[in-house]
């Protein structure tokens, strides 16, 4: 069990309140000690103020809520006590009172003493439910209410002793005497004295049933017990001493409580409305959800009698103000109803001048309140008139229609609907009488027009779905019962007359005599109800059913029906078998039969009414559900038994003759009829069979009128009533029992309006002339089923007549001619009821239209012109309905009609919308002149008149709907506005444009539909393209809610079409496996590049053919854009974009746009891996899955290239700003899959995973399947560098072309042309860079210039003039065309160049506002370096870009710029780190070295190369730390050599230990330990992270260096110990450390024995390195403190620079990282691959090249097209390669092939070029070309590996190269090994090379670098570009 403490609650308040209870149970037993004390002192005051005290306490007069047993039996003991007291009060009294008794106030005080003792009773028996009660009680109880015949409270005294459950407390202690009625012997005569009195009570009340009345009886009859009890009688009290029996009974009875009840009447006319409702009233009603049928049973006292205090009213007693009519002149009503404010009195006169004045003397008080109230208002009202001149707007508009109308050749009668409701007369001739009468009527709105015009065709509401034929005859079946089920035989208002009238005063008469008699409640509820039953007429009607009543009345009379239910049918069945067994007819046979029947109508109309109630409401709570289903089977079985009853009566009367037994059987069999066919299933010919016998009898009874006015579903019973129901039996058997019912009904009703009764069978006949007869509400009932069977069909055109025909219908029954022979409230009602009648029928119409995308075809001749006339009749009903409404906003004495039925309000309101919106149907069918200017200005005025009163998207929003379908159809371009009018007031969005902006019609919302995205994306998308292509101008946030909304409606495609499930994979496919080749590029360039989508017929493809999904892609790749701006890792929303776009591209439009942002997706998903971090570029699994991404995108920009390349030129020129994004994208996407950092891998990879259909792969994890599943292509097998390159160039040609203020596109053309290394272009790209910088300058702000372009020139321009290219006029003559450098006019010599260049540097970094530019600064630090020699300056300048301080965080300093390529940012700082590690280096500063380690390990994601750059700075430390110390090389293994590993542990310890307890170190030492200390941090810096062997090494050297002098001392002092005696070195010895001077000194074997050697290992080394940095941390502590400062441990820098020893070391230790970690190579390609990129660029740029009149920018001339391509191979070339191929095929080793490197065709080809002698020669003479060591000459490391010749051969093509990596290329080509990786190989083993033949091991050749290159010929600092 689960406890809580409540927060509010603390413990404090719970032990307070305890405490506080305590002390009011100590001060209670103190008062009630003091109360007891005085009772028994006879001090009664003293008493009754104590015990009045007690009662006051409040756990004496509260509730027990905590149960505690002291407070129960306090409140025992006080009410006990209060009880006797007063008793004891009253036997004191009297004494008292019998000595001055004065009989004047006799009668007080016998009333008063009757309150007390009642006090007393109360007390002693709220005493009993306190505790359990002693004997004396007991007694006191029982003879105190037997005497006074008080006998149920009696009984309950003696039964709480003799039946222990009946007791407070069980507990057997509390009683003070024991019982034990099995042993009766043990009772004391007391005890038995209380048995007699029991069993006397029993006696009284003749109960002997009770088990323990046999017992006492059995205690009583014990001659021993008789013989205790006549031995002497106990003494009792005499209760009459205080109030004798009978002025108790008297007293009693006075007091007793009576109800009275006011009845008011009128004369002899009594309200019973108000009488039924109180005597129900009185009675109390269930708590909770409990059915009670008779509340009587919860009355806890009886009603032993009702007065009725009858009260005469002067005024006329309505009793149903609602049903009142207005029929004769001058008569005065006073209306009540809960609807209208107020009371009004209305004359009602036929001639205004005949009006008669009225005196207020005349006049009752409450008529006199009405007519000041009608005067206030009237006053009011002229104060605050209606006038037309506020009608305007909705004058202009009648105008208006009326001319609309006319090009549809339609005469609208000009009437002035605005008059009639500014007026408000009945009396206007020149208006139609049709819109006079509705007005009024809305005037005056009452139930019975509310009724009308809320008639239902039974179940209106149908599913917007075509019903199967099943469902349908289900359907159409229960139409036609619904049909049957309608009351035809209706009463007349004029015929309804109140029941009071009809009763004639008897009601009266009965009430007095009620009042006479003092009856009980149930004989009055009988009397009254047997008064109501009973036939007042020879028709056979009842005051009930004649008489009208209203529902409040008629349903408290329910509910006394229902309480006396039980009650008459006992006695019915009491009297129906005393007429069994007498064959005499018994008295009150009639009456009761009577009863019967009309009882039974009661209860089949409650079912009935009960059953539609539940139909209106379907209720859903399941709880509800479940009583509605209780409460209709209790009905159904009440119904079911007095129906049996009937039954059995009828039996026996059969053969009666009697006329009012005939009629109540007719009326009995009504009520049958009635119930059975409202079931679901039903056997009509059981309902036939029992009407024609309802018939014959009819007939017989002449007089037969039953109104059935108070009965909602009990028709009218009469003669014609019979036969009227007799006809729809037999249609409804025609229609159930026919297979052509539908065709039988068509013939029906379409020849019946058409007037061709010809060619029809015997039972059509006959059911067209019933359906000629037959009301309206049956003809349209009927239509109702005929046209919801042509919705089932689908036939639009039948569904269009047959509305057709039931119009015309409701039109002559509306008809003024008929109109005017018919009273005036009847008009109304009929109006009332066509317009309710046209709304149903209106609604269906529009929805099956709706449903069928308003497909509807113009009727030949003038059909629609005449249909339209007859809505317009329609329209200008509701445009008056309306108009009042408008009235009702202007002024308040004229109230809407909501205030009078908001139901009514609610119909007329949808049927305007139903009527406007056909009245627009057929103004689009009979339309002369179909103009869109015709349609959209009427579309326009007809809806803001439904706008304007906020109901344009009522009615289901039809109207709208087909106004959005009629303009997305039209697509005209003057619709904006209207159109998106209509999508704000539908869907709730607003919408603003340049010159408008929507409204809010605060009209209801919808969601949108399947059809209304088709119509709204049909309109909206073609109007983002209006303008502008919405690449460049995004839709609004209103549109894309609208595009947004359009895409959550219909969704994504489906998959599981066969078609778009092709089109996936083949889209799939593309993305994933198509190869990124020449032969791709070409066809793409040709147009031929495509793949096989076809378009799928799916159910919205054309909303996707519209561009739903390419609109979405759009418009979340633009958010993207701006979010991208603003924060880092948004790239998840891109994966909806690149879902969209494919989307679209498998719909099948194969859309330029959808590719190009497809690409332009991927482009930024792999932005967004590169551009942030470096971790993708350093895994080499998650490079490889951006790369994937990379070639998506290529392969998308090419894709789109196709489809551009096959437009014809007006559609090229169409979308010619977005083909200049294209090819912009292209090149930078091909330039960035090129260069450093992705290197060539995009074109590599030949499997991609394809992030398709919003299931991309996460752009941030690593695709293991890349690794393993897709090798990577050799970077023989894909495009050479030089096409690449000349690809790019003619990329960005043509984007340049299409955007000529592009300077991106010019600038990085330039740099394509110049990686061509291609000598003729020299001065193109000289041109190009200007005119980049020209262009530059116009797109440049004054806040943010653009800089990029400017250093370009300065590089390029600088580098020529090093390649002796350019002469430095020419430099300065280029230089000064850029505005932006200030350029002297001449130089002389280089050096003054180069200074110049450095300004102009400076220049480019003042010029950027925002400080990122830092590509200037290397440049200059370069300058410094390789051609000034100033390296101080260099480093100076180098500072700005990394920072060694500890107070900056991050190693590098520098910013990506806005313009820089992504990833390339990682790549500059690769570099940048390099160079200054190696400018440290030269400069020999260790301590910053150190420092930069440090920070380069915790540099994190922000370089690419991290490992190998940690890699190289620790090499160059630990070799500068070396020098520093003065290690030779090959230290450490020489020392170890000569170590034998017990000396080492034993002397080790020693050493460790005898330097811990050192003090002083000289500086040297502290050099040692601090470069020691460094090292162990190197190593823990390494660990895990990068290699360790150089830093062990190292760490261990530095340790043997301290330590091998301390050895060899040892063992010398041990070698002169053995042989002189142990002598100690003396203090000054063991202070000193000595350091190992030179790597040669030879180590002397002790003397003696010879003993084995082990050797010490390095790691044998590391714990006492460790053990001595533990004992020098004081002293290294002390060191870091100082290392900051200047003169930190100085050391001499020479000694480093004159080292020449590790020279063979330092050379391989390389890092290639000028050009980012690329060799610099340039492929040329094949000549095949040469051949093909030359007819590419001739077929693409051949309309360029004949009409290049463009001077912005050079092109190639004809020459280059072509350039000079390879030498043809001869037959002999062919053979040696032939050759080659082969024996490397068969030496090749499987166990090499992986750690080989592999070189490339390229390579090979060029290596070829100069070893082309050699193999020949060597080919002729039969050498061979590759290592011939057999295995039995190998070692044991197999054959000799191909790598060392791989490196000779590399050497070679370094060698004979004329160009370094830092000539033209400036950023990587390769991903080949970096020169510290192949050059490793050589460094092995000494550093020796063994050639092919095995020769001994030589010097290796010297590997001619590009640097040496340069310097060679006298040129230097080459630049880097990019």
């Amino acid at each position: 069990m689960s406890t809580f403490t409540a927060i509010n609650v603390s413990d404090d308040e719970l032990d307070i309140e305890e405490h506080t209870r305590e002390l009011q149970i100590e001060h209670a037993l103190e008062v009630f000690d003091e109360a007891l004390k005085c009772q028994k002192s006879k001090d009664y005051e003293n008493s009754r103020l104590k015990l009045e005290e007690l009662f006051r306490i409040e756990i004496i007069y509260s509730k027990n809520v905590t149960n505690n047993p002291t407070i129960e039996q306090l409140k025992y003991l006080a009410y006990r006590s209060r009880g006797f007291f007063r008793l004891t009060e009253l036997f004191e009294g009297l004494n008292e009172s019998d000595e001055d008794n004065d009989a004047d106030s006799s009668n007080e005080a016998h009333e008063g003493k009757y309150e007390k003792l009642i006090s007393s009773m109360n007390d002693l028996a709220t005493a009993l439910e306190h505790g359990e009660a002693d004997l004396k009680l007991i007694q006191l109880v029982s003879e105190l209410f037997s005497f006074y015949g008080l006998n149920r409270l009696a009984r309950y005294g003696y039964e709480y002793k003799f039946i222990p459950d009946l007791a407070a407390d069980t507990n057997p202690n509390t009683d003070d005497l024991k019982w034990n009625l099995s042993n009766a012997r043990t009772l004391l005569p007391s005890q038995l004295n209380l048995v007699k009195g029991f069993k006397e009570l029993l006696d009284r009340l003749d109960d002997q049933s009770p088990a323990i009345y046999g017992q006492i009886n059995k205690i009583l009859n014990d001659e021993k017990i008789r013989k205790i009890l006549s031995a002497g009688k106990l003494k009792s009290l005499d209760f009459s001493n205080v109030i004798k029996l009978q002025e108790f009974s008297e007293l009693r009875k006075a007091q007793n409580d009576y109800i009275v009840i006011d009845v008011f009447h009128t004369g002899n006319n009594v309200d019973l409305s108000s009488l039924l409702r109180d005597l129900n009233g009185i009675l109390p009603k269930p708590k909770g959800r409990t059915k009670v049928y008779d509340n009587y049973i919860l009355t806890e006292v009886p009603i032993d009698k009702i007065t009725f205090n009858l009260v005469e009213r002067t005024h006329q007693i309505i009793d149903d103000p609602e049903d009142v009519k207005l029929e004769s002149d001058n008569v005065i009503v006073l209306e009540d109803t809960d609807e209208v404010e107020g009371n009004e009195i209305k004359a009602k006169s036929g001639d205004e001048s005949s009006s008669r004045s009225l005196n207020s003397e005349d006049l009752t008080p409450a008529q006199r309140i009405a007519a000041k109230r009608l005067a206030r208002s009237q006053s009011e009202a002229s104060a605050n008139e209606l006038a037309a001149d506020m009608f305007t707007a909705q004058a202009k508009f009648l105008q208006d229609f009326t001319q609309f109308m006319k090009l549809c050749d339609v005469d609208v009668h000009a009437e002035d609907m605005i008059k009639v409701v500014v007026s408000g007369s009945t009396q206007m001739k020149d208006v139609d009488m049709r819109i006079v009468t509705l007005q009024h009527s809305m005037d005056i709105w009452k139930a019975p027009q509310t009724e009308s015009l809320l008639v239902k065709f039974g179940n209106d509401v149908r599913k917007n779905t075509r019903q199967k034929t099943k469902e349908y005859e289900e359907e159409r079946n229960t139409s036609i019962k619904e049909i049957l089920n309608a009351s035809m035989t209706k009463v007349d208002s004029s015929e309804k007359v109140p029941l009071s009238e009809l009763d004639n005063g008897d009601l009266l008469k009965l009430l007095k005599r009620m009042n006479s008699q003092n009856f009980h409640l149930e004989q009055i509820r009988w009397n009254i109800v047997e008064h109501l039953f009973e036939v007042h007429s020879k028709n056979g009607g009842t005051l009930i059913t004649d008489g009208t009543l209203n529902k409040e009345g008629l349903q408290n009379f329910k509910i006394i029906i229902d309480s006396l239910d039980v009650l008459i049918l006992s006695r019915c069945h009491k009297t129906l078998s005393r007429y069994a067994s007498d064959e005499k007819q018994p008295s009150g046979l009639v009456s009761n039969l009577n009863t019967a029947v009309s009882i039974l109508e009661i209860l089949v109309d409650s079912l009935l009414s009960f059953q539609n109630e539940l139909r209106v409401k379907k209720i859903t709570n399941k709880l509800q559900h479940v009583e509605s289903q209780s409460f209709e089977s209790v009905l159904r079985h009440r119904i079911d038994n007095w129906t049996k009853l009937l039954e059995d009566f009828f039996i026996f009367l059969s053969s009666s003759v009697s006329k009012q037994i005939i009629q109540l059987w007719i009326r009995f069999s009504w009520a049958k009829v009635c119930f059975m066919q409202h079931q679901k299933d039903f056997d009509t010919q059981v309902i036939s069979s029992l009407l024609k016998e309802m018939s014959v009898k009819a007939k017989k009874v002449v007089d037969l009128d039953v109104l059935m006015v108070n009965y909602s579903f009990l028709p009218r019973l009469n003669r014609s009533g019979l036969e009227v129901q007799l006809s729809k039996v037999k249609i409804l058997e025609a229609f159930t029992n026919n297979d052509r019912s539908n065709q039988i009904l068509e013939n029906i009703l379409l020849k019946n309006s058409s007037g061709d009764n010809s060619s029809s069978s015997n039972v059509e006949s006959e059911m067209r002339e019933l359906v000629q007869k037959s009301p309206v509400d049956l003809k349209l009932r009927l239509w109702t089923v005929l046209l919801t069977y042509y919705e089932n069909q689908g036939s639009v055109k039948d569904y269009k007549l047959g509305f057709h025909s039931a119009l015309q219908t409701m039109v002559d029954e509306i008809e003024p001619e008929r109109l005017n022979s018919l009273p005036s409230f009847q008009v109304s009602q009929i109006i009332s009821k066509t317009i309710g009648f046209f709304g149903t029928l209106a609604k269906n119409y529009v929805r099956f239209l709706a449903k069928n995308g308003w497909k509807c075809e113009a009727s030949p001749g003038t059909e629609d012109k005449n249909v339209l006339g007859n809505l317009v009749i329609f329209f200008k009903l509701v445009y008056v309905f309306l108009l009042r409404e408008d009235a009702s906003d202007m002024v308040k004495f004229k109230r809407s009609l909501r205030y009078s039925s908001v139901k009514s309000y609610e119909k007329l309101l949808d049927i305007s919308v139903l009527t406007f919106t056909l009245i627009l149907l057929y103004y689009d069918l009979t339309l002369r002149e179909k103009t869109p200017e015709n349609f959209n200005d009427f579309y326009s005025i007809m809806h803001v008149q439904l706008g304007v009163r906020h109901i344009c998207n009522n009615a289901g929003g039809v109207f709208l709907e087909y106004i959005q379908k009629r303009l997305a159809s039209m697509l005209w371009d003057s619709s904006d506005h209207d159109f998106f009018q209509v999508v704000h007031c539908r869907y709730g969005i607003p919408v603003s444009m340049e010159d408008y902006e929507t409204f809010d019609h605060e009209s209801e919302k919808y969601d949108m539909t399947n059809s209304d995205a088709m119509s709204v994306s049909k309109y909206v998308i073609p109007y983002c393209y209006r303008k502008k292509h919405p690449l460049f101008n995004p839709p609004r946030n209103d549109i894309k809610s609208i595009l947004d909304l359009v895409y959550d409606t219909v969704g994504d495609l489906d998959h599981k079409d066969a078609t778009v499930a092709k089109n996936v994979n083949v889209l799939t496919e593309y993305l994933e496996n198509e190869p990124l080749n020449l032969q791709l590029i070409s066809s793409s360039f040709s147009g031929s590049l495509n793949i096989d989508i076809q378009t799928p017929n799916t159910q919205y493809i054309d909303v996707a053919k519209a561009g739903i999904y390419f609109m979405q892609g759009l418009m979340a790749l633009h958010l993207f854009k701006i979010r991208k701006k603003a924060m880092q890792g948004r790239s998840a929303e891109l994966d909806f974009v690149i879902k969209m776009f494919q989307v679209d591209l498998i719909s099948g439009p194969n859309k330029f746009e959808s590719w190009l942002l497809l690409g332009q997706a991927y482009s930024y998903l792999v932005e967004d891996d590169i551009i942030w971090t470096s971790d993708k570029l350093n895994n080499d699994d998650k490079k490889r899955f951006t790369a994937s991404v990379q070639k998506q995108a290529l392969l998308c920009y090419f894709m789109a290239v196709s489809v551009y390349c096959r437009m014809d030129a007006p559609s090229k020129n169409d979308i010619e700003p977005i083909a200049s994004l294209l090819w912009n994208y292209l090149g930078r996407e091909f330039y960035s899959a090129w260069m450093k950092p992705m290197g060539k891998l995009a074109f590599q990879i030949t499997t991609s995973h394809a992030h398709l259909l919003g299931s991309p792969f996460p752009s941030n994890s690593a695709v293991s399947e890349l690794s393993t599943a897709s090798p990577l292509l050799e970077s023989s097998r894909i495009i050479s560098d030089r096409s690449a390159y000349r690809i790019i160039s003619l990329i960005f040609k043509e984007a340049h072309r299409l955007d000529k203020e592009d300077w991106y596109s010019c600038m990085y053309l330039a740099k394509a042309e110049l990686k061509q290394r291609n000598p003729s272009l020299v001065d193109v790209i000289i041109e190009n860079i200007l005119l980049s910088c020209k262009l530059a300058n116009n797109a440049s702000s004054r806040d943010d210039p653009i800089v990029e372009p400017h250093y370009l020139l300065l590089s390029v321009v600088f580098k020529y003039v090093v390649w002796k290219k350019l002469e430095l006029p020419g430099a300065l003559k280029i230089l000064k065309q850029d505005s932006i450098f200030t350029v002297p006019e001449s130089v002389l010599t280089m050096e003054e160049f180069s200074n110049l260049v450095i300004d102009l540097l400076r220049k480019c970094i003042s010029y950027d506002k925002k400080k990122w530019q830092h590509k200037p600064r290397y440049r200059i630090s370069r300058i410094y370096l390789d051609q000034l020699k100033d390296i101080h300056s260099c480093k100076k300048e180098m500072d700005s870009i990394i920072s060694l301080k500890p107070t900056v965080r991050s190693l590098s300093t520098i910013w990506k710029p806005e313009n820089e390529r992504a990833g390339k940012h990682f790549v500059y700082n690769f570099m940048y780190i390099s160079f200054y590690v190696d400018l440290l280096d030269q400069s020999a500063e260790i301590y910053p070295l150190i420092q930069l380690i440090g920070k380069l390990r915790k540099l994190g994601s922000s370089m690419v190369n991290q490992i190998r750059t940690f890699d190289y700075a620790v090499a160059k430390a630990c070799i500068m730390i070396k020098k520093i110390v003065g290690i030779p090389p090959g230290f450490l293994d020489d020392q170890i050599t000569r170590m034998v590993y017990s000396e080492f542990v034993k002397y080790s310890k020693e050493f460790v230990k005898s330097v811990g307890c050192q003090e002083v170190f000289s500086s040297k030492e502290k050099t040692v330990f601090y470069f020691l200390s460094e090292i162990f941090g190197f190593r823990r810096m390494a660990n895990g992270f990068a290699a360790t062997g150089v830093i062990d090494e190292c760490y261990h050297s530095l340790y043997l260096f301290l330590f091998m002098p301390f050895l060899e001392k040892k063992l010398e002092e041990n070698m002169h110990g053995q042989g002189n005696g142990n002598a100690s070195p003396g203090p000054e010895q063991q202070r000193q450390i000595e350091f190992v001077t030179t790597s040669n000194s030879p180590r002397k074997s002790p003397s003696g024995p010879s003993r084995e050697k082990i050797r010490v290992a390095r790691r044998d080394i590391t714990p006492y390195c460790v053990q001595l940095l533990g004992n020098l941390r004081k002293v290294l502590d002390a060191m870091k403190i100082e290392c900051y400062q200047d003169d930190f441990l100085p050391y001499d820098k020479e000694i480093v620079f004159s080292n020449r020893d590790y020279d063979d070391a330092a050379a391989t230790i390389k890092l290639d990282w000028k050009n980012g970690g690329g060799n610099g190579e340039l492929s040329v390609g094949t000549r095949e691959e040469t051949l093909d990129l030359n007819n590419l660029i001739e077929s693409f740029c051949k309309d360029q090249l004949l009409s290049a009149d463009d001077h912005d920018l050079v092109l190639y001339d004809g020459s280059e097209l072509f350039p000079e391509l390879p030498p043809r191979k001869s037959e002999i070339e062919q053979a040696i390669e032939k050759k080659i191929e082969e024996k490397r095929s068969i030496s090749k080793d499987p166990r090499m092939e992986s750690s080989s490197p592999v070189l490339s065709d390229g390579q090979a080809r060029q290596a070829g070029e100069l070893k082309h002698q050699m193999q020949l020669s060597d080919f002729i003479h039969g050498s061979s070309l590759e290592p011939s060591t057999s295995s039995s000459e190998g070692d044991d490391n197999g054959p000799t590996k191909k790598k060392r010749k791989l490196v000779i051969s590399r050497k070679i093509i370094e060698t004979s190269r004329p160009f370094s990596s830092e000539s033209l290329s400036g950023e990587s080509t390769s991903n080949e090994a970096s020169a510290v990786e192949i050059s490793s190989t050589a460094s092995k083993s000494g550093g020796s090379v063994t050639d092919s033949a095995g020769s001994k091991p030589q010097k290796p050749k010297e590997i001619v670098t590009p640097k040496d290159y340069v310097e060679n010929s006298e040129t230097s600092a080459l630049i880097e570009i990019d």
